[in-house]
């Protein structure tokens, strides 16, 4: 996924030894695009920020033929964030966001949300308040936990494992 000057979001997708090609599949965004594998039948779901709303925005790649319709509509996942959501897969077709909140509600620590194949479970803080943006990743094959690694405020990364 990448976003053009003209504000396009643009994503191509490498498969069988060749790019298929990119699809605007509409949408402008504030920061840079962070796209994972769902480990399921070649979902992708991709996350950004938005550009006119503090929030952070999904749509989600079916896995089936290379068009538009194979692609979901940007939905919010609620909140005010500082920067870019780093998201990753927990487990299959689960996923995991952490971002850095701000605004009335959220201060400068780290927040979680999770996706359980159904729904998403909302924001909850973590704790550790850091700058950037957070990079998370799975612990391990088969082990349904992800580890995010935070600059934090003083400049020394700290991490936190979760479920």
């Amino acid at each position: 996924m990448v976003f053009t000057t003209g504000g396009a979001t643009l994503v191509n997708r490498y498969a069988a030894g060749a790019w298929e090609g990119f699809l605007n599949i509409v949408g402008v965004a504030g920061g840079e695009p962070d796209c994972t594998s769902m480990n399921s039948d070649g979902n992708v779901a991709c996350f950004v920020e938005g550009a006119e709303s503090l929030g952070i925005f999904g749509t989600r790649f079916d896995g089936g033929g290379w068009t538009l319709a194979d692609w979901s509509s940007y939905g919010g996942l609620g909140g005010e964030v500082s920067a870019n959501a780093s998201c990753t897969s927990q487990a299959v077709g689960q996923l995991v966001c952490g971002v850095f909140g701000v605004g009335v509600t959220y201060n400068s620590a780290l927040f979680a949300n999770v996706f359980n194949g159904s729904g998403w479970s909302g924001w909850t803080e973590v704790g550790g308040a850091g700058i950037g943006t957070p990079a998370c990743s799975p612990l391990g094959t088969g082990t349904g936990q992800v580890v995010c690694v935070i600059m934090g405020i003083n400049n020394k990364l700290t991490s936190v494992v979760g479920a």
